[in-house]
């Protein structure tokens, strides 16, 4: 038990970046991991809890819930980091298989990994309802709707795929 306390002490205690999560979130993760998660092996439970404990991982992760894929340029304008910085977080999240890798010519697009376990996935939405009303939570999301559109509009490779033009192909 007290393993698990402190593996998810820094999301409990986000510091400036993330201020207001709240108590109960905790409770969530307590429980998710306890009752979800025995077929893994500790190791993993480590490099998963470990990956969401930075802030700048978890708001890469929150932004990929929002979005099926998104390149490292993308992550780089949205976050307002230099691009190295981004790549580094970038790998720890894809060590611990928390996102995955897509290369598309020049461009490297991440997605949520499909290895991650379903009581992973409830952790990661959990926490995304618990910070939706968060100041950065919802400037990430903003920057995240007019990246989207540019994408769009430049016919980006990463870009969301509209269902009307897909079909209409």
């Amino acid at each position: 038990m007290i393993f698990l306390y402190t593996t998810i002490c820094p999301l409990a205690n986000p510091g400036p970046v993330l201020p207001n999560l709240p108590t109960i979130t905790l409770t969530a993760y307590v429980s998710i991991f306890i009752l979800g998660g025995m077929r893994d092996t500790m190791e993993q439970q480590t490099h998963f809890f470990h990956a969401l404990s930075n802030d700048i991982r978890l708001r890469i992760v929150l932004l990929l819930a929002s979005e099926p894929q998104l390149s490292v340029c993308q992550l780089v304008r949205i976050l307002g980091l230099p691009q190295p910085k981004v790549s580094r977080h970038l790998a720890v999240l894809r060590e611990a298989g928390v996102v995955a890798v897509d290369r598309k010519a020049q461009w490297i697009c991440y997605r949520l990994g499909e290895t991650m376990q379903p009581w992973q996935r409830k952790v990661v939405e959990a926490t995304r309802e618990s910070l939706e009303n968060s100041r950065q939570y919802i400037a990430d999301q903003r920057m995240l709707a007019e990246i989207r559109e540019r994408a769009r509009m430049a016919n980006h490779p990463c870009a969301p795929v509209d269902q009307e033009t897909e079909e209409a192909a």
